[in-house]
């Protein structure tokens, strides 16, 4: 089952992250730099940190919901309510 099926069968919404530059930025200074990737190096500019560049992207990426200026395109799903015990009982 497609990663968007699960997502639509639990109600949540697909979002769409671009990944031009986030093997570039430093998340934790928001600095984004070309000259932070050497190929597989990454190295903070703001404080000479040292990771491998494709986990740097990963980071960045995980937390890019978080950090993007602007109002969410998509509203955030709102917890299932919680079943009443007689709900539940299936007898």
């Amino acid at each position: 089952m497609p990663a968007a099926s699960k997502l639509e069968w639990h109600g949540l919404p697909e979002v769409a992250v671009p990944s031009p530059y986030t093997s570039q930025t430093d998340v934790r200074h928001a600095l984004v730099d070309a000259s932070q990737r050497n190929g597989r190096v990454f190295r903070s500019k703001a404080d000479g940190r040292v990771s491998d560049a494709d986990l740097n992207a990963s980071d960045t990426l995980a937390v890019w919901l978080l950090l993007r200026p602007g109002k969410p395109e998509t509203p955030r799903p709102t917890p299932p309510k919680k079943a009443k015990a007689e709900q539940l009982c299936l007898l």
